[in-house]
């Protein structure tokens, strides 16, 4: 069997199981090693997710080297393709742009976003990258979007500085490091 009719194999297979299926597209942006992806073939691997009945589709910045206009037009073209299908993105802050890149997602019309306590994670692929977007500064740039996310941000960043404590770790998220609300760090 060719790779997409095994995946759409599997994904039948876990359907039929009554289970819920998000497929993702790993590298969708492509890396340091590859280059750019070309966009058809990562639209091709989202048009076989939605033929084989997928609840969720991902797009994954796995190396953390997407910019802001190529995450818009990928997920622009995407959301064609998945319709209903909720699209979500899983972006990493390699190069300073995964908030931006998020808010490109947002007005492409990508509705779920993989965050991280901290920023905390990485990418086996490229040495020495950040971890993913912290939870703590997307919910604070959501906040600023009017977008209600019901996440409080003085207990996320409490949390990531107890996560930091007991990592002995200083991890790349940068709210947690700032003044949160009238001027005073969370004790």
């Amino acid at each position: 069997l060719q790779a997409g009719e095994r995946i759409g194999h599997l994904i039948e297979q876990a359907k039929a199981s009554n289970l819920r299926v998000r497929a993702g597209v790993m590298m969708a942006f492509g890396g340091d090693d590859e280059g750019q992806i070309p966009p058809d073939q990562v639209l091709d691997i989202v048009r076989t997710y939605r033929e084989a009945g997928v609840d969720e589709v991902d797009l994954a910045d796995t190396s953390g080297i997407a910019t802001p206009r190529q995450v818009f037009a990928l997920v622009k073209e995407a959301r064609r393709i998945t319709d209903e299908i909720p699209l979500s993105l899983h972006l990493h802050d390699a190069r300073g742009m995964g908030l931006a890149n998020m808010r490109a997602g947002i007005q492409a019309g990508a509705t779920l976003f993989d965050t991280c306590l901290g920023g905390l994670g990485g990418c086996p692929f490229v040495p020495h990258a950040p971890g993913n977007i912290a939870t703590e500064d997307a919910t604070f740039m959501l906040s600023e979007m009017a977008v209600e996310t019901g996440i409080e941000i003085q207990k996320i960043c409490a949390a990531t500085r107890r996560l930091e404590s007991l990592l002995k770790k200083h991890l790349p998220g940068r709210l947690s490091h700032l003044p949160v609300s009238g001027g005073e760090k969370e004790p």
